[in-house]
């Protein structure tokens, strides 16, 4: 009788061994469903939206392009603009400001004083996020160049004019630090982009003569004149065209280009009225 009571009592504490064992056993996969469940979610979030996410999955600001405000000019402070994954304004930003590629110390601001920039400078900054928990990389920007404010000419030599024709000619005028390429071909950066060259927004005035129809694009700085002969002759031998470009930023310059006109075939000296 001892025995079989003996026997009975340990079946009854193998057997509760045996389930306990295995909920231990369940719990623990459970637990290792959970955190499974948690990284491949964490992984889907990550390829299918596009972003970068925290253990928590909560999404991480990356910076995703760095710009700068207005134009670069001499004698103007410039500005870095960052532009975030994230929109936020809790977010603080660190600085490195390079000119010709040497590090400008002691200043970790988004914004590059006058005084530390000339004409022709190749200028780019590099920013990172901080305090933040969770690292993010330092992004740089793209090089840019710094422009002078008073517009530089390069005129060049026009022909006899002959008449009656229409005469067409665009004023070359740049701002120094456009006129000269040769550190960007030097410099093999992908991150080099010379696009703010364009559209420097220079101004193009006809001062003289102003009554005689022509033609000045205040924009384009290209000129169109229709000579007649009668016209021709009631100038004489040729015409100054004087006029003004300025750059609205400040800084201007006044020149002016000469015409000479060949005389028609014919020797015979129209009527002037």
């Amino acid at each position: 009788m001892k025995k079989i009571v003996f026997f009975s009592i340990l079946l009854s504490f193998l057997l509760l061994l045996f389930y306990c064992g295995s909920s231990k056993d369940k719990i623990k996969n459970i637990d290792n469903k959970i955190k499974t469940d948690k990284s491949v979610a964490k992984k889907n979030m990550t390829k299918f939206s596009n972003y970068e996410v925290d253990d928590t999955g909560e999404r991480i600001p990356e910076i995703k392009a760095i710009t700068f405000t207005g134009k670069p000019f001499e004698n103007h402070d410039l500005k870095a603009d960052v532009h975030l994954s994230i929109p936020s304004e809790d977010i603080e930003f660190s600085y490195n400001w390079f000119i010709n590629d040497k590090i400008i110390k002691d200043n970790n601001s988004a914004t590059l004083p006058k005084e530390f920039i000339k004409s022709g400078d190749w200028v780019f900054c590099k920013v990172k996020i901080i305090g933040l928990k969770t690292k993010t990389p330092e992004v740089k920007s793209k090089y840019i160049r710094i422009l002078g404010t008073t517009p530089i000419l390069n005129l060049s030599p026009i022909p006899d004019i002959t008449i009656p024709g229409e005469f067409r000619y665009k004023i070359d005028a740049k701002l120094p630090g456009e006129e000269s390429s040769d550190s960007a071909e030097e410099n093999e950066d992908e991150d080099f982009s010379p696009d703010f060259i364009d559209n420097s927004g220079l101004v193009f005035t006809l001062i003289s003569p102003t009554d005689k129809d022509i033609s000045l694009d205040e924009n384009t700085g290209e000129i169109i004149w229709f000579i007649s002969t009668d016209l021709a002759y009631s100038l004489g031998n040729g015409v100054e065209i004087k006029f003004k470009v300025s750059n609205p930023e400040g800084g201007s310059v006044i020149s002016s280009i000469k015409l000479s006109f060949k005389k028609p075939e014919s020797d015979e000296e129209p009527q002037i009225p």
